[in-house]
C-alpha cells in the first residue's frame, strides 16, 4: 500500500471511528496513537502528507470502567438545603433510544511548525437501551443494541477514504451489550458481545464502546445532596491500549422532582509509553511522551430514564517522539471535540 497508513479510533461519545482497511482485516491492536512512516521512513513526513487524522482518542466524558475496576465517587460539597439522596428508579420494560454524535478537529505540529489540520470523520450512532430487570434494591440490568454508525461529513473527506470507512462500518451494526447498575448509577458489571467479530483488533475497538454506553446514567454520591452539590468520580481509563487517569467533577445546578441538570468537567492524563509505528525500521523507537485532555459540558438527567441529554466540548494534546538512527522528531497533535447525546423517544 503506497503512502501513509493512519488509523482512527472507533469510540462512541468522544472519538471518531474508522480504519484504512476493511474491519475484518485489522491487525492486532496497539497503543492508542498510531501513524505510519512515509517513503522517507519519517513519522513526520507521513503525517504531513496524510489526509486523515492519526489514531488519537479524544477525551471521554464518561468513566469507561467495568466492575473489575470500579470508579471512586467522592462528595466534595453537599450543596444547599433541602437535600436528598439521588436514586434512579427504572421500570422493567422501559425502552429508550439515544443518538450519539461527534465532531472533532485535529491539528498536527512538528516542533514549532504546523503541518496542517487533519480531516476527521464525524460520526452519529443510535443505540437502544432496554431495562430488562429491576431488583427490589433498585439495581437494574440494562440491555443495549446499537445501530450502524454513519459518517456525517463525507463531503469533507477524500472519496477513497470514505469508501474504506463505509466498508469497515458495515460490520458494526447490531452490537449487543449488558450493564448492571445500582440505584445510584454505579456500574456493577458491564459486557459487550463481540464474538461475531473475527478480528481481535476489531473486538478491542468495539469493547472500547463499553464504558461510554454503560455510563449513560451519571453516578451519584451515596449522601443526600442539594443544589450546588459537587462530587468527583475518579477512575483509571483504558482506551485502545492507553492507560489514563480520569477525573470527572459533577455539579448539581438544577433539580425539579426526578429531573435535574449537571455541570460536568473532565480531566485526563496519560504517562509516557512505547508506540508501534508500522513502516519504520525495527531499530526505530517511538514513544508517547504524554497526553493531557479536558472537557466541559452539561447533562440533563431523569431518574426514571437510563438515557440523558447533553453535550461535552473537549480539548486534548498528545505529544510523541520518534528516533530513527541519529534523527529525532517530535510531534504534537491537538484535538478539539464536541460530543452530543440526545434521547429520541
Amino acid at each position: 500500500m503506497n503512502g501513509p497508513r493512519l488509523w482512527l479510533c472507533c469510540l462512541a461519545l468522544m472519538a471518531p471511528a474508522g480504519c484504512d482497511k476493511p474491519a475484518e482485516e485489522l491487525p492486532k491492536s496497539r497503543p492508542a496513537v498510531r501513524a505510519s512512516a512515509g517513503a522517507s521512513g519519517s513519522v513526520a513526513s507521513a503525517i504531513a502528507s496524510a489526509k486523515s487524522a492519526p489514531k488519537v482518542s479524544a477525551p471521554s466524558a464518561s468513566v469507561p470502567v467495568t466492575g473489575k475496576n470500579p470508579s471512586n465517587v467522592r462528595l466534595l460539597s453537599a450543596g444547599a438545603e433541602p437535600r436528598r439522596a439521588l436514586k434512579y428508579k427504572f421500570e422493567k420494560g422501559l425502552e429508550r433510544q439515544v443518538v450519539l454524535s461527534t465532531r472533532t478537529k485535529s491539528t498536527i505540529r512538528m516542533g514549532t511548525r504546523t503541518l496542517g489540520d487533519a480531516a476527521v470523520p464525524q460520526l452519529a450512532l443510535t443505540a437502544r437501551i432496554i431495562v430488562a430487570e429491576v431488583k427490589p434494591t433498585g439495581t437494574a440490568r440494562l440491555l443495549m443494541v446499537s445501530g450502524r454508525p454513519s459518517i456525517t461529513n463525507k463531503s469533507e473527506l477524500p472519496a477513497a477514504y470514505v469508501a474504506q470507512l463505509d466498508q469497515a462500518l458495515q460490520t458494526l451494526g447490531g452490537i449487543r451489550g449488558e450493564t448492571v447498575v445500582d440505584d445510584h448509577g454505579h456500574v456493577v458489571r458491564s459486557k459487550l458481545n463481540t464474538t461475531q467479530f473475527k478480528s481481535a483488533a476489531l473486538r478491542q475497538t468495539i469493547e472500547s464502546l463499553q464504558g461510554p454506553l454503560s455510563r449513560m446514567a451519571a453516578p451519584f454520591p451515596q449522601e443526600p445532596v442539594g443544589l450546588g452539590a459537587k462530587w468527583e468520580v475518579t477512575a483509571m481509563v483504558k482506551e485502545q491500549g492507553m492507560q489514563m487517569k480520569q477525573t470527572v467533577t459533577h455539579e448539581l445546578v438544577e433539580l425539579d422532582g426526578d429531573r435535574g441538570r449537571l455541570r460536568v468537567s473532565v480531566k485526563q492524563t496519560a504517562p509516557s509509553s512505547s508506540l508501534h509505528v508500522p513502516g519504520l525500521p525495527a531499530t526505530a523507537k517511538t514513544e508517547l511522551v504524554g497526553m493531557t485532555s479536558s472537557g466541559r459540558g452539561d447533562t440533563r438527567f431523569d431518574l426514571r430514564s437510563p438515557v440523558p441529554k447533553g453535550q461535552v466540548r473537549t480539548q486534548a494534546t498528545v505529544k510523541m517522539k520518534s528516533k530513527v538512527g541519529d534523527k529525532t522528531e517530535r510531534l504534537t497533535i491537538e484535538m478539539n471535540g464536541l460530543v452530543k447525546f440526545k434521547p429520541v423517544n
